[in-house]
């Protein structure tokens, strides 16, 4: 089965990411829980580390609450760990990676790319979870 897949990133303000969210859902008639994957970023997660969700609250992220209010809780989600915040979380999430990050980030991407073809090619959301939602060793 042929299934194509495309990826949006809102040239909005984080906060009305919903708002660009049920735009493409209706332009493209699509069902946000089956076609639709969002990911972003997550202080609450160790740095590198991911966790999927089919279903759920915001957990505090304005961007997520956003699309939460458009489309629903049951959308499949991809929280991508940043870490916890050393200073303001504006300055935290906007901020430059340090050296152990910097260090570490093109295999977190590799990752979390995997991650996303499995998911969009496999179909067994279940397993995927498993395999991915583990947490990682600490960052060296």
């Amino acid at each position: 089965m042929e299934r194509k897949s495309s990826f949006f990133k809102p040239q909005t303000f984080m906060n009305l990411s919903g708002n660009a969210v049920i735009e493409i859902i209706n332009f493209y008639k699509l069902d946000p829980k089956k076609d639709i994957i969002v990911i972003y970023d997550d202080m609450d997660l160790p740095f590198g580390d991911i966790r999927i969700r089919e279903r759920g609250s915001s957990g505090g992220h304005n961007g997520i609450k956003s699309i939460i209010s458009h489309i629903g809780e049951e959308f499949v989600r991809i929280k991508c760990g940043i870490g916890e915040k050393e200073k303001d979380a504006i300055e935290h999430v906007l901020g430059e990676f340090n050296q152990t990050e910097q260090k570490n980030l093109d295999e977190i991407l590799e990752n979390i790319d995997n991650c996303i073809i499995e998911m969009l090619t496999v179909q067994n959301l279940d397993g995927i979870m498993q395999k991915y939602n583990k947490k990682k060793e600490k960052l060296k």
